[in-house]
């Protein structure tokens, strides 16, 4: 995990399962939870 800023983080991860949750991600990169 990098830390490019104060309280701001990069994770890298290779992962298919991490990809489709990704993609549920809005424009400021939240996720959405199942209802």
């Amino acid at each position: 995990m990098l830390e490019p800023h104060s309280c701001q983080y990069i994770l890298g991860v290779e992962s298919p399962v991490i990809c489709k949750i990704l993609d549920t991600a809005d424009e400021n990169g939240l996720l959405s939870l199942p209802n």
